[in-house]
């Protein structure tokens, strides 16, 4: 049964959609627990509270709603919640979520709906969780917990393995996802219409992309349109409906750059860089490292406002590699630092980060990805972070 929970944002819920619970006689179920009070402060109230959230995530997500009374699992009566600061309230509970489960549940939601004056009910919406299974930390506890039909249970040796090889199974179509894409680039089976120079690919992959469950529609209005066009396209750039779901091109005379948003959720940046530039051979496969640093910077930071303006679910992994780059010289762009030391291999898969938020630290995704691309070129890391920040202009 749909009620207003499953069709409504959490900042668009209101009392008259918690009363129409009422009217319709919802029942407790996989997806809803209702709680006359918000948790206690004692160690047993925060480790019921920690297992009743985490047996949301590691099953099928769903919503937790204090200040109702049930009566047989079915909602009877909103009492509300009175004398409490609602803020304060939310954050005493995301305090014990932060340092009470691992891994972290991204996505959770809490907005606290004015019923009348001084009183209020808790609705805290927990997301399925694509990294699961999420254990309880607190106090040493280390059990995990799911929920069926009749409300939450610990699981067993058996559904744990169960839960931990879906995880890795996603992981694992994640990664070959990557791989074929690669191959594609390389084949020249992508927007992309130069095959001789090389192509540096970022790839933002979300675990929820490989569950067979997603599919984003980027017809006008459909609600996963408009994002801004991405950084660095040129002049000229043209966007159009693809095989795969939304592309954004540039480049002449042929398509070299393009930017691939796969109705998936999975997200493709790729620049080209030509292996043979004016007339002097000096500059003929090298890749300018604090441009191709510029770029990678920018395309992860769109990447990331896109996968929230899509309202994709975290976690996600990340990653660079370069198609074509074989017997290429990474540039430094100092003449005190050059070094010159080709790649030595086609392609370059260079190490994978596990995103668990779409708010993430910039500067520390970025440094986390070009690092081994320095180390590819025989550097120990890349020389244009001071303190975590990049400031390509220091030196």
């Amino acid at each position: 049964m749909s009620t207003p929970l499953d069709q409504k944002s959490l900042e668009e819920l209101d009392a008259t959609d918690l009363r129409l619970l009422i009217e319709d006689q919802v029942s407790e179920c996989k997806t809803i627990d209702y709680k006359r009070t918000l948790p206690g402060r004692t160690d047993a109230d925060r480790r019921e509270f920690l297992h009743d959230v985490s047996s949301f995530a590691n099953a099928s997500g769903g919503h937790l709603l204090f200040g109702m009374k049930e009566e047989r699992g079915i909602a009877m009566e909103i009492l509300g919640l009175r004398d409490i600061n609602p803020d304060q309230e939310i954050t005493r509970l995301e305090e014990m979520l932060r340092s009470g489960l691992r891994p972290r549940i991204y996505g959770l939601q809490m907005k606290a709906v004015l019923i009348e004056e001084g009183s209020w009910v808790l609705v805290l919406r927990i997301p399925r969780s694509w990294n699961p299974p999420h254990q309880v930390t607190f106090q040493s506890d280390m059990r995990f917990s799911a929920r069926g039909l009749t409300g939450k249970y610990l699981m067993d040796v058996d559904e744990l393995r169960s839960t931990l090889e879906v995880s890795d199974v996603l992981g694992e179509r994640a990664r070959n996802f990557r791989l074929e894409r690669i191959a594609k680039v390389k084949a020249g089976e992508t927007p992309s219409e130069e095959i001789d120079g090389a192509h540096i690919v970022l790839h933002l992959l979300p675990l929820s992309a490989f569950t067979g469950k997603r599919r984003l529609d980027f017809a006008r209005g459909a609600g996963h349109w408009p994002f801004d066009p991405p950084p660095f396209m040129g002049s000229g750039f043209s966007s159009r409906y693809c095989f795969e779901g939304y592309a954004f091109t540039s480049g002449y005379p042929k398509v070299d750059t393009y930017r691939l948003y796969f109705r998936s959720g999975a997200m493709e940046y790729v620049d080209f860089r030509p292996s043979h530039i004016g007339q002097n051979d000096r500059f003929d496969r090298m890749l300018p490292s604090t441009v191709i640093e510029k770029i990678t910077r920018q395309n992860l930071e769109h990447a990331l406002i896109t996968a929230k303006t899509l309202e994709l679910e975290p976690p996600a992994f990340l990653s660079l590699s370069m198609a074509g780059a074989k017997g290429w010289i990474w540039a430094a762009g100092d003449r005190f630092l050059q070094r010159e030391v080709p790649f030595d291999r086609d392609p370059l898969l260079f190490s994978e980060q596990f995103v668990e938020s779409f708010d993430g630290d910039i500067e520390g995704l970025l440094k986390a990805l070009v690092d081994p691309v320095w180390h590819a070129a025989g550097w120990e890391q890349s020389p244009n972070f001071i303190e975590g920040k990049w400031a390509p202009d220091h030196r």
